[in-house]
């Protein structure tokens, strides 16, 4: 297992590659003992032909909780990204397509050129809790985004900044960082 694991692997990885370590050495022993016809190791062998390709369809050896909370949260973004956010650049602009069930603002953000490179997204607290943290604890998610550095924190906060928001007036929210769409490697 020490072989097969990383040190560094979430519990579930951990425990997991426990038990098919169990079954190689189990399948060892079996062999040592006369009970199959199998070579050394080929019961070692198998488990660990089984234990990676479980490994790799997970995902990785991090925790699978940490992940799916982020891609729900970069799945809500792809989907309602124009739809329920506010363009920051018209959010006063009477021509501007009105935004329903707005979940937040997002702001546009600017390379080291002064080219476009992609969005922030300001969410309004309750609709982050309720609908892009549905079936996982709020704080959680933050921790998770704030982990990966793709949440913006106000010094002294745990999670949020102040922002002037238009036609809301000054309140906290949460700023999701544009670098939530372009790492899909955290999953």
């Amino acid at each position: 297992m020490q072989v097969w694991v990383p040190a560094n692997a979430s519990g579930q990885v951990q425990r997991v590659g426990r038990r098919f370590a169990v079954v190689a050495v189990a399948g060892e022993l079996a062999t040592e003992a006369g009970f199959t016809s199998w070579p050394i190791d080929e019961a070692t062998y198998a488990a660990k032909t089984c234990f990676q390709p479980w490994l790799d369809s997970r995902g990785g050896i991090g925790n699978a909780e940490d992940r799916a909370m982020l891609r729900q949260v970069r799945a809500v973004i792809q989907k309602d990204g124009d739809a329920r956010f506010t363009n920051w650049d018209r959010a006063n602009d009477d021509h501007a397509p009105k935004v329903m069930n707005r979940l937040g603002f997002r702001k546009p953000v600017k390379d080291s050129m002064g080219e476009f490179a992609g969005w922030d997204y300001y969410f309004l607290h309750k609709p982050f809790r309720s609908e892009v943290c549905n079936g996982f604890d709020s704080k959680a998610v933050l921790k998770i985004l704030r982990n990966h550095r793709h949440l913006e924190i106000a010094k002294g906060r745990a999670f949020d900044i102040k922002q002037r928001l238009s036609g809301v007036g000054l309140m906290n929210c949460y700023c999701v960082k544009s670098s939530i769409l372009k790492s899909e490697s955290d999953d």
